[in-house]
């Protein structure tokens, strides 16, 4: 596990907050703009965060049934992951952003999903099997800082008991 360095952190970008809100409502278009402009800044931080704004807004645009556009941006957020050697992170979100294509009945785009990620995993990668024998601690389902979503199996932990943020790497404390 990775240990965060203690110096200045950047101040979380308004656009963020307002992606992640406009998510949590439901107003998926306007998350996918939110998320879009980030993606375009020419400053925007580090490729793993670019990979999740790009998986966001793949998700939003799907939400909103621009299936194309959105996986598009799924594709770019992976393939960033990938490239950034994120590879169990990669194989984690990989699958369930396909499994969420399968329930909305986008099959060939799930399948897609699929081969892009079983392309992109190393063979002598360690991945999770779907059985494992302990999980990860549950977190808040949303950063108290920028409100990004959290899922425990998709995070970067710091310590036992304390992951990041993948949108504004704060720390956040395990429940």
């Amino acid at each position: 596990m990775r240990r965060r360095s203690m110096g200045y952190q950047s101040p979380i970008p308004v656009e963020l907050k307002q992606a992640n809100a406009k998510m949590a409502l439901g107003d998926y278009s306007s998350a996918a703009y939110h998320y879009e402009a980030l993606l375009r800044e020419p400053n925007a931080e580090n490729t793993k965060k670019r990979a999740f704004f790009s998986i966001m807004a793949g998700r939003a645009r799907i939400l909103t049934g621009q299936t194309s556009t959105g996986l598009a941006h799924l594709k770019r957020g992976l393939m960033r992951l990938a490239e950034g050697s994120h590879h169990i992170q990669l194989y984690r979100i990989g699958l369930r952003i396909a499994e969420e294509l399968r329930q909305r009945n986008l099959l060939k785009e799930a399948a897609e999903i699929s081969a892009l990620v079983n392309a992109n995993i190393p063979a002598t990668a360690e991945l999770p099997t779907e059985h494992s024998s302990h999980s990860a601690p549950r977190l808040p389902a949303a950063c108290a800082v920028c409100g990004g979503p959290l899922r425990s199996d998709e995070v970067e932990w710091l310590t036992p008991r304390q992951a990041e943020c993948p949108f504004c790497n704060t720390p956040v404390n395990a429940l």
